[in-house]
């Protein structure tokens, strides 16, 4: 049975390659050289060669000893044996199914039939030269490996013998190519000694080789070129970031993992853009990215602009975390803000300005701007520390030469008013506030508002006052003192045609935007009616208590212990409990609350009246900077109640209360001191003008002393017709005394007021001083 072959035929085509002239050696096999006598290796198919060149067969690279697969024509009889494992020669024979068989034809001496050796056979061509001479001829540099190959195949024709043919047959065949090739095939040789000395006679194997060799070159040098190329994006990517190249910045921050730098640098750059053009949501996302990714700065900016409600809906609780966990990481402005949380009791933490006033001391130290700027706030209003208003100025020029705005704010606010050793200068201080007003700080556009209001530092106007508070309400971040000033305007009609609606809707507003004192003047509106509709006490009482117990507004707190004590609607009357409120706010320095309680000792709430504990607390809220508090110390001094009589020092306290702090009802006691002579003529002159100012703006109290001014004479020139237009105004909008005054006087009078109402008072809002207006106080944002 014939043995397997240990190699398919394409694996030996690969082996062999080519031979020199280009022509391929296909179907080459060989006896396996475990195959026992009396078994024939399979017989490989013969295929149609090109004529071999001169000196082919010397040549010829020695096939594998791996045998072909036998043949799956196992019912043809073969009618001759194959060549023997030594390489004798041949003779060619066909039996009648094609089946190719070859048989020897050598004798035991190793002669051809015409007598010549194998090897003068192979040496001479049909020219009579030997196939040593062709070779040196063809090729020298082969001259010596080829040498040796000829002495080799002379070795192995001397030593072999050649087996009987079958059949006794003793005629001899003429050595052909495929005789040499066969013979040459019986020399032992690794498969790795066959390959080079292949890839050694075959120029096509070398042309491969080369070209193989380039190919993976040029495609290491494309890598390289890659790599170099990415290398340079890369670097361009990096490099063009830091110049401020947005969208560098952005192709980096967008990489999973982003490039936390390359987010924050975009970030940067966007925060610079005009309010009005800044794109606050995608800022915002970038800080919340870069805030997943770890980084306490980026914090910092999400837990402000969960504060503010810039970019993304207000979330104190939020802000909180966010600047808690970026402060405890070390961050500045982390610390500042979450200082500003606990020096305010916002967030959802409690009060604690000791706390808060050291985290602004550690942000400002470690050069945070807003750190410096917050200190300084807290040095001008004495929270958390005594007052020191020029260690607040000095703070607050820190942080403004660093472009800060709340520093900048914070150093026109001292200037504009001349607080502590700071000069007064109200039109630098108005540069300043009209800079800001065009930033972000749209608190900024109240104060130039406020300006416009009283005439200070520039000419007097209300209608350009009312466009700024307007701007200021409507900003992408309202700012609320705005909104409700903007909705007193609209009560007064100072500016703005009166509007009940208006008025209720920007004290709203300033309300949603957590301005306690607006709250308490929509549960005031609602619970007199004074804004149209039917009143409300219950509606106002909740909007009331709902601002002290979930909004944590000491003023709101304030106001419903003063509810308690008088009892309103379903809000039954508790005194005890009026008092407990009262007393535990102003131990927190509540100015309010401080005069809600001298009140309650005034008044004898808690028994006989206690006119020296009066003027105790009504002193500690006018320290704490409570207008009314020192309107009513101010009374108790001047009567000479609970302490000793001393009218010019009491006067002089009213004063402050209204001029400087803004209390309606200090220039209201004020301007009634003024008009009964307690100054004068020139005294009384100028209280009928706050009585008047007053009157326009909706104290309808002070238009019935206005009236009587003009009527009396006191202190202006005698005029019953401009004396009666008060109290028409005040009894058109229900107020009831005046509707009585207006009863006792001539009809015919009324009747010509009445017709030129509207004008009257559209003049008298055009002249009228803007009296019991305060700066707003300046706070974190």
């Amino acid at each position: 049975m014939p043995a397997k072959s240990t190699q398919t035929q394409y694996e030996r085509a690969f082996l062999l390659g080519f031979t020199s002239d280009g022509t391929t050696l296909r179907n080459v096999t060989k006896t396996d050289s475990d195959a026992g006598d009396g078994e024939t290796a399979s017989e490989p198919r013969k295929e149609a060669l090109d004529k071999p060149s001169k000196g082919d067969s010397a040549k010829r690279s020695k096939p594998d000893r791996a045998d072909d697969e036998p043949s799956s024509e196992t019912n043809t009889t073969e009618k001759a044996s194959s060549a023997n494992r030594y390489g004798e020669a041949t003779e060619d024979t066909t039996d009648t199914d094609g089946v190719e068989a070859t048989s020897s034809a050598d004798d035991e001496d190793g002669k051809t039939a015409d007598g010549k050796s194998q090897d003068d056979e192979d040496d001479e061509d049909e020219d009579g030269k030997s196939q040593d001479d062709e070779d040196d001829e063809d090729d020298e540099d082969d001259e010596d490996d080829e040498d040796d190959e000829d002495d080799e195949d002379d070795e192995d024709d001397e030593g072999g013998k050649s087996e009987a043919p079958r059949g006794g047959g003793t005629k001899r065949s003429k050595p052909t190519d495929a005789d040499a090739r066969n013979r040459t095939a019986t020399v032992p040789a690794t498969a790795e000694q066959k390959v080079r000395e292949e890839a050694r006679r075959s120029p096509w194997v070398w042309v491969a080789l080369v070209a193989a060799l380039g190919l993976l070159g040029g495609f290491a040098y494309k890598r390289h070129a890659e790599k170099k190329a990415a290398q340079a994006a890369e670097a361009a990517l990096h490099s063009g970031c830091k110049a401020g190249d947005r969208k560098a910045c952005g192709t980096l921050c967008s990489r999973v993992p982003p490039e936390i730098e390359a987010c924050l640098s975009l970030a940067a750059a966007m925060a610079k853009d005009p309010a009005d053009k800044r794109d606050d949501p995608a800022l915002t996302k970038l800080y919340a990215k870069a805030c997943r990714h770890d980084s306490a700065n980026a914090c910092a900016h999400y837990g402000r602009a969960l504060y503010n409600g810039s970019g993304v809906k207000r979330d104190e609780k939020a802000a909180h975390d966010n600047l808690k966990a970026a402060c405890d990481k070390g961050d500045p402005l982390g610390c500042a803000g979450f200082g500003h949380l606990l020096t305010t009791g916002r967030g959802g933490v409690k009060k604690d300005e000791k706390r808060g006033i050291d985290l602004f001391k550690k942000s400002c130290e470690d050069g945070e701007q807003r750190g410096c700027a917050w200190l300084g706030i807290a040095y001008l209003n004495g929270i958390g520390l005594e007052k020191d208003a020029n260690k607040a100025y000095e703070l607050f020029e820190k942080a403004c030469d660093e472009d800060v705005d709340r520093g900048c704010l914070g150093k026109a606010i001292m200037t504009y008013d001349g607080v502590g050793s700071v000069k007064r200068d109200a039109k630098t201080a108005i540069k300043t506030f009209r800079k800001i007003c065009n930033s972000d700080s749209k608190d900024a556009c109240v104060y130039l508002a406020m300006a416009y209001m009283t005439g200070q530092g520039v000419d007097r106007d209300p209608v350009r006052a009312a466009a700024y508070l307007e701007e200021a309400c409507e900003a992408k971040r309202p700012e609320p003192r705005g909104c409700f000033l903007l909705g007193q305007l609209y009560t007064s009609g100072a500016g703005v045609q009166r509007d009940a609606a208006k008025t209720l809707r920007y004290f709203q507003r300033a309300c949603d935007n957590d301005l306690a004192e607006a709250c308490l003047a929509v549960a005031q509106a609602k619970m007199s009616g004074a804004l149209g509709g039917k009143p409300d006490i219950d509606g106002g009482v909740e909007i009331i208590e709902d601002a002290c117990k979930k909004k944590k507004s000491d003023a709101a707190c304030t106001q419903f212990a003063m509810l308690q004590m008088k009892g309103a609607g379903k809000l039954e009357r508790n005194v005890d409990e009026a008092k407990t409120q009262a007393k535990a706010l102003c131990k927190r320095d509540v100015a309010s609350a401080c005069s809600l309680l001298a009140g309650m000792y005034a008044e004898g709430v808690f028994g006989e009246p206690n006119p020296k504990k009066a003027v105790r607390y009504f002193k500690k809220a006018c320290d704490g900077g409570d207008g009314n508090g020192c309107a009513f110390y101010g009374a108790q001094i001047a009567d000479g109640k609970g302490a000793k009589r001393d009218l010019k020092r009491g006067i002089k306290l009213i004063a402050k209360s209204c001029e400087k702090m803004g209390s309606i009802q200090g220039c209201s006691m004020y301007a009634r001191a003024l008009v009964m002579g307690a100054e004068g003529l020139d005294g009384a002159k100028k209280g009928a003008g706050i009585a008047e100012g007053l009157c326009a703006q909706g104290e309808f109290n002070s238009c019935m002393l206005a009236a009587a001014a003009y009527m009396d004479g006191r202190g202006v020139k005698k005029d019953n017709k401009r004396g009666a237009t008060f109290v028409v105004f005040a009894c058109e909008n229900g107020f009831e005394p005046a509707c009585r005054a207006q009863k006792k006087l001539s009809q015919t009078l009324v009747k010509q007021v009445k017709a030129q109402l509207s004008q009257a008072m559209e003049q008298l809002k055009a002249r009228a001083p803007q009296v019991g207006a305060k700066q707003p106080k300046l706070t974190g944002p």
